[in-house]
């Protein structure tokens, strides 16, 4: 099939403003569907009556009532939705978290009601899903909406994190992500270990995220909860993207990237796993970059060329 290169797209954005923890995604799908010639912009609120609309989840039910009653009056175009959120019979869900009003945006009970509502006021009109993470679908299977997964892989052309020589990292460890009182735990943990430890909020943008990566040792990734069953798809595909050595908690379920990532389970073997590369005792086997890059499922071509049919259909 040949794919229209004119094909208009319009990823709508303004609702996740501004758009600094969405970057990662949002620029994942951009720069893969212009990479095999079809057309595809940003816009901020803007609706493309004549054209394919995606949208990334969460809004509130005035958001997506204006979207709905915009796919009812043009009903030649077309609204897909990239799902973010495990969907559970009670709503999202995030994190497995319990929902209560304490204060934690994991467990914020008015905040993801809120959230499920928007979402369930804009599905009957969607075209399709899209989801970027294995872990989600399940959830989402009731609605007998078309659905796409989209694997995430290393694009060509993308410009790698150019890492300081190794004399001059002097960061031992990485952390990006929001702060729940599980991460704090372990990250004290490698502190009083004697470990120089960076904290990112996900509020900074790319530019502050590439620099401090730039000077560290090794890059971990955190489970937000003791009782969280999977792991950050597009935290590790950064990570290996940028081949960054890492090191994240093991979890229970199974995504295409783990025979890629470096794991280790959770408590002592974490923190013993994060010393003996620290320290020389292990070496981080960087050949998963590369075979990563090799692996035939993470054709760029045939994976973009097989999502831009999706939306097509």
């Amino acid at each position: 099939m040949t794919i229209n290169a004119n094909l208009p797209i319009n990823f709508i954005i303004g609702n996740h403003t501004p758009c600094v923890v969405t970057e990662d995604a949002f620029e994942y799908v951009m720069h893969g569907v212009r990479g095999i010639g079809a057309s595809i912009n940003y816009s901020i609120d803007d609706y493309r009556s004549d054209g394919i609309n995606i949208l990334m989840e969460g809004f509130p039910v005035k958001t997506a009532d204006s979207f709905a009653s915009l796919r009812k009056k043009y009903p030649q175009s077309r609204l897909y939705l990239i799902a973010t959120e495990i969907l559970t019979p009670n709503g999202f869900n995030s994190a497995n978290t319990l929902h209560r009003a304490d204060g934690d945006h994991y467990s914020d009970s008015v905040y993801w009601g809120g959230r499920t509502q928007g979402f369930r006021a804009l599905a009957p009109q969607l075209d399709g899903l899209i989801f970027l993470a294995e872990s989600l679908l399940e959830g989402y299977q009731s609605l007998n909406l078309r659905s796409h997964y989209l694997p995430l892989l290393a694009l060509p052309g993308y410009q790698e994190i150019q890492r300081l020589p190794e004399a001059q990292r002097d960061i031992d460890v990485f952390f990006s992500g929001t702060v729940t009182d599980y991460r704090a735990g372990v990250i004290e943990l490698l502190k009083q270990e004697g470990f120089q430890v960076f904290q990112q909020s996900t509020q900074f943008p790319e530019y502050v995220r590439r620099h401090f990566l730039a000077r560290s040792k090794l890059a971990i990734g955190l489970k937000l909860a003791k009782s969280t069953q999977f792991t950050s798809k597009q935290r590790a595909h950064y990570y290996l993207i940028n081949r960054i050595p890492h090191v994240f908690e093991t979890t229970p379920d199974h995504t295409d990237l783990h025979q890629f990532i470096q794991f280790a389970e959770p408590g002592d073997a974490f923190l013993e796993r994060c010393f003996e590369l620290l320290n020389g005792v292990q070496t981080f086997p960087d050949h998963v970059f590369d075979d990563y890059r090799r692996c035939a499922q993470f054709n760029p071509d045939t994976v973009f060329r097989d999502f831009v049919r999706f939306l097509s259909a």
